[in-house]
């Protein structure tokens, strides 16, 4: 139901080669790859598969920054590459640059229309998009998301999900439970408005969302992003607090 991994953008200064070595050192096999900093082309995608795939670390996602509304068009093609070639089925897209306060109701279904559209070029290829679950974005609060997923109404457009360290841990007990039948990644941190601490010091809570997803009876990824220190060498620390949530959880 749950398995573990890391968003490689949690190291971005690393080289991929780098990423590979510390997901193995903290015995996590799953990545989501960021195309900012490490899967930037398709032949960067592809060179990552096969160095990943000799260690036994393979790709989970494609995570990419196409936000609807705002990224060029005839840069979509190019990412169904990169997803296809990182031999992932997920592909990671942002709901535009603004709150879902500041849309229009133009503005929204011009941006569910792009998503219907997006999201069967990427049915043709045997892939799926997900939103990123984000601040500044219409996703921003979770009614305003399964709004939009409703109206977009596509099989191949799901969504990530995280908890928003601006709002109460009630409201993100919420948005776990209203958005996990549309969930595929849930990216985990301890943060506190702006400031990051050790996933142990949020195991509770953290057990009680994983437990709103465990209710849900689906299958997803917890990926760990960033480190409260951003130090590679805490990675084995953070992975093995986040195994024993896990476990602790599908007892």
């Amino acid at each position: 139901m749950f398995y573990p991994g890391l968003v490689s953008i949690s190291f971005r200064s690393l080289t991929p080669k780098e990423v590979i070595s510390v997901c193995r050192d903290a015995q996590l096999d799953r990545v989501e790859w960021g195309t900012d900093s490490h899967t930037k082309t398709p032949l960067d995608a592809e060179t990552v598969y096969e160095m990943g795939s000799a260690a036994g670390v393979l790709p989970c996602s494609c995570g990419s920054y196409y936000k609807l509304g705002f990224s060029p068009r005839e840069s979509f093609p190019t990412l169904l590459k990169i997803a296809k070639n990182l031999h992932t089925d997920l592909i990671r897209i942002w709901g535009g640059n603004h709150g879902s306060a500041d849309l229009t109701a133009r503005d929204t279904a011009a941006l569910a229309k792009e998503a219907h559209e997006l999201a069967t070029m990427a049915d043709a290829e045997g892939l799926t998009l997900a939103l990123e679950c984000h601040p500044n974005t219409l996703t921003d609060r979770y009614e305003a998301e399964l709004a939009f997923l409703e109206s977009v109404d596509h099989p191949r457009l799901v969504t990530y999900w995280q908890p928003n360290q601006f709002e109460s841990r009630s409201y993100n007990l919420e948005a776990a439970e209203a958005l996990a039948p549309f969930t595929k990644m849930i990216h985990v941190y301890a943060w506190s408005a702006t400031e990051r601490f050790p996933l142990s010091s949020d195991r509770e809570i953290w057990s009680e969302y994983l437990s709103v997803f465990q209710k849900a009876g689906g299958d997803y990824g917890t990926l760990l992003e960033f480190m409260p220190d951003d130090d590679p060498a805490t990675l084995p620390r953070e992975a093995a607090v986040l195994r024993e949530i896990i476990q602790t959880v599908s007892k």
